[in-house]
């Protein structure tokens, strides 16, 4: 495995060929990152810079170095450590300048998003000239829509950019093409579990044999069934209130949280206070469902193949070793280069029915 060092022209002046270990971990919703371990005295220190860009043929996202360690021991163990995140990282060099409205197609308003503030923006030192936006032709991601998201000034834009694609369950990434362009874009992986009869079925579990080990986690200690939703005025003066609830569980099992309705203007009719008023309420419960989350170490000589078979934000099938049996959505995949081999490390949220869709 070989990791090419480009500078900030993008012109290749390194290959990393010499390490002790390298992770390398990408994401569906979120930035990936890296880390490198190595020794000062190899031949990439030189190159090792902050700003500078990594390139590896195994994965489509590219990373930017951040942080640079370099630390010298008594008996000898000097190491140089270098790590930082991919290029998704820098959605977060903007901000909001002014409190916005988010409402209507979700691609249309995240590209405005970018466009004000990166690609086209009124201030042109603002502007990154290499940045584009490329626009998904997915119904599943043509067909969403937010209702009227307010945005405060000073948010940073990868919060808001990340905050959506969590909310509908969708990826975003921003790739280095061969022309050294930013291509920025929202994707939605494909469903290969048993619930579906147009792809291959993708199952991990011990009875296939590409399995080697696994923890899967269910926390319901933060777990709501039910919110009650409250509109407030300046004062502090209640305005109007609903619930909104993803059980009918009542008694012993109906487990409540209090909502605060922030994104209300005076201007709004009735019908758009209770419509904000169900969203707001619908975040605050899908922020505090059962926690699902599952890991594992693939077998490299597996049947199943990243990157050919599967991808970032597919959802598969997995059964445990105890056989407990679920969808999954392929949300991180960490790879891990030493002088032992490599090792793959996928990390899996578990799919429910929360709002899915809506």
């Amino acid at each position: 495995m070989n990791i090419l060092i480009l500078d900030k022209t993008f012109q290749t002046v390194a290959i990393v060929d010499y390490f002790e270990s390298v992770l390398w971990n990408d994401r569906y919703a979120k930035s990936g990152d890296f880390e490198i371990y190595t020794t000062p005295d190899s031949d990439i220190v030189s190159f090792v810079s902050n700003g500078y860009y990594l390139w590896n043929k195994e994965s489509e996202h590219q990373m930017i170095m951040e942080r640079i360690v370099v630390s010298s021991e008594n008996d000898g163990g000097n190491k140089l450590i270098v790590s930082g995140r991919s290029l998704e990282s820098i959605l977060d060099r903007r901000i909001l300048w002014d409190k916005t409205t988010l409402n209507g197609n979700l691609q249309n308003e995240i590209k405005r998003l970018l466009n004000e503030n990166f690609i086209n923006p009124t201030d042109p030192n603002r502007k990154i000239e290499n940045m584009v936006f490329l626009d998904s032709t997915d119904e599943k991601i043509t067909s969403l829509t937010i209702d009227s998201l307010e945005c405060e000034a000073g948010k940073e834009i990868y919060d808001i950019v990340e905050g959506l694609c969590e909310t509908y369950k969708i990826g975003f990434k921003l790739i280095m093409d061969d022309d050294y362009n930013f291509v920025f874009s929202l994707y939605c992986g494909e469903d290969r579990s048993y619930n579906q009869e147009g792809n291959p079925y993708i199952t991990f579990s011990k009875k296939y044999q590409n399995l080697i080990d696994s923890e899967y986690v269910e926390d319901s200690k933060d777990y709501k069934t039910l919110t009650l939703v409250v509109h407030e005025n300046g004062e502090g003066e209640l305005r109007s209130e609903t619930t909104v609830s993803i059980s009918d569980d009542t008694g012993l099992y109906r487990r409540e949280i209090f909502t605060t309705a922030n994104n209300i203007e005076d201007s709004d009719t009735p019908e758009q206070i209770l419509t904000k008023m169900i969203h707001d309420g619908r975040e605050t419960l899908n922020e505090n469902r059962v926690q699902k989350d599952f890991e594992c170490e693939l077998d490299p000589k597996q049947v199943f193949v990243y990157g050919k078979d599967f991808y970032l934000g597919d959802v598969v099938q997995v059964v445990d070793n105890y056989g407990i049996e679920f969808r999954a959505r392929v949300t991180e995949y960490m790879r891990s280069y030493s002088d032992s081999g490599i090792e793959e490390y996928p990390s899996f949220e578990v799919v429910d029915d929360y709002f899915e869709g809506e």
